[in-house]
């Protein structure tokens, strides 16, 4: 069946910022533009994950067809063998080199494993409730009763959050990395929940496009109404901003509306590009990270891990570098250090897509179980 061109395209966009914003060649020195906000607030780069989210539950709207959206056994045991797979190649990643495979252990939910668990959760909500209306009912539940649990038993600061609370109690301080003074896991247990609700919205979003943008009679109508809906998404989500502020670090309510209608609207834009007035030369970039997103997202963090090996190490005036900080440094001087970090960002984003770009030409799609993302319509 022909490919949802431009899901494939806004997928690829996702991954190829989602390796940017992974892979400065400072921390300490990032393009501004690729920084998180650390708390309260959303910056370009704290749409990269949620859109990716939302792009996951679109995908499953189209790889469902073929068992006409119905959840039987076979369907429920594909869905939970595709997201512990997801959820497993996030660990691996954390543990590779595994120099030390007895000390192998969950680490707690990184993004990989937050997709791995949104993902099945909100196939089988979706699956299950079918109507746009029952899942929409679905959405607000999680959105207004997440954020009950939030300000009844503490409040959306990071001293207060009980999400961190939980995060503590299971995984324990030494597994927890540091923001603002106080340990925190920044894809934590309880805000996977939302996640969920992100996944569910793109699954909606999904259908509609795949029912009514047909290749045989194309309009701009749905379109229009996609970006329409996002545009109310992004209201609400400003709105509840007042009372449960913007933060991607806990996936907050308003977060979820907002960073799902913007997804809708970026959607909207390349649909109304590539599928209805058919331009697709610009888009062949993208196309080559969208159908092998799995894999290039992983590409990346082996990658920077090899490199980061004692073999691969650059010894330079005493010190021992890896080639992402002897590049930043030589760099640096000739452009700015934020600059500098940007352009070793644009560097990995190159080299993962040179190696993803023969798979492409050879039409070969590295993805689990075509779960990842099969869109086709």
């Amino acid at each position: 069946m022909k490919r949802f061109l431009s899901l494939d395209i806004l997928r690829g966009f996702t991954v190829a910022c989602m390796i940017m914003v992974n892979n400065p060649g400072s921390w300490g020195h990032m393009y501004p533009p690729l920084k998180h906000y650390i708390w309260d607030g959303c910056s370009p780069t704290d749409l990269v994950f949620p859109t990716f989210l939302f792009i996951v539950g679109a995908s499953v709207w189209f790889a469902m067809r073929k068992t006409g959206h119905e959840l039987t056994g076979g369907v429920a045991f594909k869905i939970i063998k595709r997201g512990i797979l997801i959820f497993l190649v996030g660990e691996a990643l954390k543990m590779y080199p595994f120099y030390n495979m007895e000390e192998f252990r969950i680490r707690g939910v990184g993004v990989l494993q937050r997709i791995g668990i949104a993902y099945m959760l909100g196939s089988f909500i979706a699956l299950w409730l079918k109507s746009y209306r029952r899942i929409a009912v679905c959405v607000a539940a999680i959105l207004i009763g997440y954020c009950i649990i939030v300000f009844s038993l503490g409040d959306a600061t990071i001293e207060n959050y009980i999400g961190r609370k939980i995060d503590l109690a299971v995984f324990g301080v030494e597994r927890l990395p540091m923001r603002l003074g106080y340990h925190f896991a920044a894809e934590g247990i309880l805000s996977t929940i939302p996640a969920v609700a992100t996944v569910l919205i793109g699954y909606m979003a999904g259908r509609f496009m795949g029912e009514n943008m047909k290749p045989e009679n194309r309009s701009a109508v749905p379109i229009v109404k996609l970006a329409a809906a996002g545009g109310l998404l992004v209201t609400a989500g400003l709105i509840w901003n007042g009372t449960f502020p913007l933060n991607k670090p806990i996936w907050s309510s308003s977060y979820v509306l907002y960073a799902a209608g913007i997804a809708m609207q970026m959607w909207a834009i390349m649909s109304y590009v590539t599928d209805y007035l058919g331009k697709t030369s610009w888009a062949g970039f993208f196309r080559v990270f969208g159908t092998n997103a799995l894999f290039a997202f992983a590409l990346s963090s082996v990658i920077v891990r090899t490199l980061r090996l004692p073999l691969f190490l650059i010894r330079s005036d005493g010190k021992e570098l890896a080639l992402s900080g002897y590049f930043y440094r030589e760099m640096s001087q000739v452009v700015s250090p934020e600059m500098a970090s940007l352009l070793w960002s644009l560097v990995m984003v190159g080299v993962c897509w040179a190696v993803t770009y023969p798979l492409y030409r050879k039409k070969i799609f590295i993805k689990l179980k075509n779960i990842f993302l099969c869109t086709s319509v």
